[in-house]
């Protein structure tokens, strides 16, 4: 590969960059247009000097499972955590097809690699809305779920009996779904286990728990049940 085929590859690597980051710059992303440009020159130039050590392309295949891997240790530096909520999702997405368009410069698709770069740009522009009226129309549908966590202390000697009417009294109640359930030593009471079980069920019916609840509290082995409301979500 000559030096002058090499800068106008590198060159169009950056145009398709822009193309891509321009998009992201607007919208304010994480990963804007200097992130996605560089991603896309970057990409371009290791498939390039793959070609150039290899004499011709060799077997890219190598490089560019290399570029693959690396780039998702970028994309993870945007994706961030707010409470329940994970944010920069797309714009990891974004970046890794930034590298994939700069691998197809890199390899000489320059056709191929505008086309995609017009297609990831029609996508975070377009998608975005379908998206935004698929969720609207969901939410409308959207069971309003409460979660509790019960605590329930048995004798060691009846857990095992209990654990079976405790199942039983769940499959009775079909609203009830069940998260999590483990078993542990019980502080409270001496030679017996605590099963901790956290539920959830449509907050609207909070009459079934209650008749879940009941149910259980009247089983002759339980010693003692504890409650604690853990969230709703609305």
């Amino acid at each position: 590969m000559s030096p002058e085929d090499f800068l106008i590859r590198l060159l169009f690597a950056l145009s398709v960059g822009i193309i891509i980051g321009v998009e992201r710059e607007w919208r304010l992303r994480s990963a804007g247009l200097l992130t996605n440009t560089l991603v896309s020159v970057g990409a371009a130039i290791y498939v390039m000097a793959s070609a150039v050590l290899t004499s011709e392309l060799g077997d890219p295949s190598r490089v560019l499972g290399q570029i693959a891997t690396g780039i998702g240790f970028l994309g993870a530096g945007v994706i961030m955590r707010d409470g329940l909520n994970i944010h920069g999702l797309n714009s990891a997405a974004t970046i890794w097809c930034s590298a994939a368009i700069g691998a197809l410069v890199g390899l000489g698709l320059i056709v191929e690699a505008f086309l995609a770069a017009g297609v990831v740009v029609i996508t975070n522009l377009c998608i975005r809305y379908v998206a935004d009226i698929i969720n609207r129309l969901a939410t409308r549908k959207k069971v309003l779920l409460a979660g509790t966590t019960i605590h329930l202390y048995v004798g060691n000697d009846d857990e095992a009996e209990f654990r079976i009417v405790l199942m039983q009294q769940i499959n009775n109640f079909p609203d009830l779904t069940l998260k999590s359930f483990y078993c542990r030593k019980a502080n409270l009471f001496s030679s017996a286990s605590e099963l901790v079980c956290e539920l959830l069920y449509d907050k609207s019916k909070r009459e079934n728990f209650n008749n879940f609840i009941n149910a259980i509290s009247s089983c002759s082995h339980l010693l003692k049940l504890q409650q604690e409301d853990n969230f709703t979500n609305n």
